[in-house]
């Protein structure tokens, strides 16, 4: 029979009275999770259980939506940050990437769960470490064998879409670059198929998983492309460090 049923004879305060102890004096540790959060964390959590994560509707394998489910490697990690802290995360989709920057900005949304770090983003939101690598090439047409470095899309056309963070790094770094602002991967992608860009600069894996998945061929790597932008990060909004940290702690 539990401690608590039984007769006055028996009963001792002592159980209780250690179970208490136990929790005055264990870390502060989410019921949840063997990571030790401070106090003023777990307020937090405890005050905000829902964070609102805008995610990406096309930037597979890392973020992206199939059939209305937010799926990749950002999803997998979502999940982790959900058991390990038990906060819900609410996803929104169907917008563009710029579109989801600017909500971030404006505390519409909480968190971007795959971002690349850049000293303007600094200024704006506060980033978690990083939780994958992605190499860069530039892609031009299958045929085309006179682009070998950055410096031959000089007076050629790049297609990028809007809100990338090595946009800025191709204004200032290579002004005679000229730029296609599009709305997507697969509009960057077509403008490079029907002659309206020369190029298209991305990770092999997101440029792999879109000509599988549209059956699209006639496109190649033709050189590696280094803007110090490799690495895939999360990213909570400016007035909120503390997610950050949060988060931080579960990633690492």
């Amino acid at each position: 029979m539990p401690y608590f049923l039984e007769t006055e004879r028996s009963f001792s305060l002592w159980p209780l009275l250690w179970f208490i102890l136990a929790i005055v004096c264990t870390p502060y540790i989410h019921a949840n999770s063997d990571i030790e959060f401070t106090a003023e964390e777990l307020a937090f959590m405890s005050s905000n259980p829902t964070i609102v994560v805008g995610v990406e509707v096309d930037w597979p394998p890392v973020d992206y939506v199939v059939n209305g489910k937010h799926t990749g490697l950002a999803s997998d990690y979502l999940k982790v940050i959900e058991d390990k802290t038990g906060m819900e995360l609410h996803i929104v989709q169907g917008f563009t990437w710029n579109e989801l920057l600017t909500m971030l900005v404006e505390q519409r949304i909480d968190l971007l769960p795959a971002i690349y770090k850049s000293e303007s983003r600094e200024q704006q939101m506060h980033f978690t470490s990083h939780y994958v690598t992605l190499r860069h090439y530039a892609f031009a047409l299958t045929g085309r064998n006179d682009l070998k470095n950055i410096t031959d899309l000089y007076g050629k056309t790049i297609a990028i879409p809007n809100g990338y963070s090595y946009l800025e790094n191709l204004k200032e770094n290579h002004p005679q670059i000229n730029i296609l602002i599009v709305n997507s991967t697969i509009e960057a992608i077509d403008a490079v198929i029907t002659g309206q860009a020369d190029s298209i600069i991305e990770s092999t894996a997101l440029i792999s998983h879109y000509l599988k998945e549209n059956n699209i061929q006639g496109l190649k790597p033709v050189f590696a492309v280094q803007f110090g932008i490799n690495d895939v990060h999360m990213a909570a909004r400016q007035d909120l460090p503390i997610l950050r940290d949060i988060i931080d702690k579960v990633l690492l």
